[in-house]
């Protein structure tokens, strides 16, 4: 099977909506192949500027154009074939059509409310977006696998054939069961891409209201955004994102937040953070926002806040309650169990893709089908 992608594999959104569940679907049988847009060069310098790395993006567009057309002349020595996301960021949908009419039984993976336009500042083809370019995108598809309910409901408009698949995470309970560590001074842990520490920044105020009354360290894993966090009063440890190093980051810390900004795109919000911080046992401080309120029981694996007032007060709450900080981090880690392990999320692709190419094959078999 072959995936087209904005972004290459190491991308987090392609790496935990497809290329992690590799392995799992090799012993299955199914070969993976990620054909994305953007190579790794690409990628790395899509959100640099100034005159020579805008060159440079320039140059990168025209040949990644060039690569994606001789690719989808390919596209129908696949068995199944998945689109995550898009797979051309410009303008209307044409190589995704292009695609859909090849091999009709084609995939569409959506786990952003991609149709609404970001709450952050790093939009940077606004000038050259199709609004119309995602229902487009699932009327032309034979299926979409959605994040969540949310994203599942606008696709259902333009498609009947829409599966709900959360988004999966590694296993990170410590090797042999051992308990967890508790620190001495509390950490609370952030994580997140690059362009998304505007969340955190915003919380700022409501964080030191909490230090004032119980100090804990504020631990922020991401990109070069998390240096626009700033506070005179916090006490923050900033760690530039490894791949290798976030599940030790996320299994030393003792509480995990997640807020967000309640506008349009983050009600299309997968609830990842959280389901990471289940991994690790860690109960959970979060928007009462989108998914969300499907993922956190109030008072059980975690606390919704819906106000300021309320960030202030569950902090506290957990930071100077170690029973209750490990109570909710155990059921919270049962919630991530029953809902959202790799084997759970990769058997349900399994199933999709052998859907998938059984239909391709009697497509290919049917007299004059193209």
């Amino acid at each position: 099977m072959v995936c087209f992608a904005p972004y290459p594999s190491s991308a987090p959104s392609v790496f935990h909506r497809i290329w992690a569940y590799r392995a799992h679907l090799e012993r299955q049988g199914i070969d993976l192949v990620v054909w994305s847009f953007m190579s790794e060069r690409f990628y790395a310098i899509r959100r640099r500027f100034g005159a020579w790395s805008t060159l440079q993006k320039i140059v990168h567009f025209l040949l990644a154009t060039l690569r994606l057309c001789t690719r989808v002349l390919r596209v129908r020595r696949f068995d199944a074939v998945i689109i995550h996301r898009e797979v051309f960021p410009l303008g209307p949908p044409v190589f995704e059509r292009c695609i859909a009419r090849l091999r009709r039984n084609v995939t569409f993976d959506l786990d952003d409310a991609m149709w609404h336009p970001p709450s952050n500042e790093v939009f940077q083809r606004r000038l050259l977006l199709d609004p119309n370019r995602f229902g487009k995108i699932i009327a032309a598809c034979a299926r979409t696998t959605a994040g969540n309910e949310y994203i599942a409901t606008f696709a259902r408009q333009y498609q009947r054939n829409v599966l709900v698949m959360p988004t999966g995470y590694d296993d990170l309970a410590p090797a042999g069961g051992r308990p967890k560590a508790v620190n001495r001074v509390p950490v609370v842990v952030w994580i997140g891409n690059v362009g998304n520490a505007c969340y955190v920044a915003e919380l700022v105020p409501q964080l030191e209201a909490a230090f004032a009354t119980t100090p804990f360290v504020l631990r922020l894993i991401g990109g070069h955004d998390i240096a626009e966090v700033r506070s005179e009063r916090l006490d923050i440890e900033r760690l530039q994102w490894r791949r290798d190093q976030e599940g030790e980051w996320l299994r030393t810390a003792d509480v995990g937040i997640m807020p967000l900004f309640d506008k349009d795109f983050e009600q299309g919000k997968c609830a990842f953070k959280i389901v990471q911080y289940f991994s690790a046992g860690l109960p959970v401080v979060c928007s009462a926002i989108g998914m969300n309120n499907q993922v956190v029981v109030h008072g059980v694996n975690g606390l919704l806040a819906r106000d300021a007032g309320d960030w202030v007060g569950h902090l506290v709450e957990l930071l100077g309650t170690p029973d209750a900080r490990r109570r909710m981090g155990e059921a919270g880690r049962r919630t991530y169990l029953q809902r959202f392990t790799r084997e759970r999320i990769g058997d349900q692709w399994i199933d999709v893709l052998r859907a998938e190419g059984a239909a391709s094959k009697g497509e290919a078999a049917a007299p004059g089908a193209q």
